[in-house]
């Protein structure tokens, strides 16, 4: 494992990993509120990729 040195000490690359993966986290949930307070659809919604899960569904019934 890789040491970085930081103004707190020693952090090993995972540990970075996982504070920018809830870096990520974060900015996507302010994101999402931030559309709520607007009235806007987030981002992150699903409703635009409905149609395409209706669809892959509608497939996979036809297999079964």
């Amino acid at each position: 494992m890789k040491i970085i040195l930081s103004g707190q000490g020693a952090l090993g690359v995972k540990h970075l990993e996982a504070i920018q993966k809830i870096d990520g986290i974060e900015r996507q949930d302010r994101e999402f509120f931030a559309a709520v307070r607007k009235d806007r659809e987030p981002n992150a919604s699903v409703a635009p990729r409905l149609p395409g899960l209706q669809t892959l569904d509608s497939i996979e019934q036809s297999l079964l």
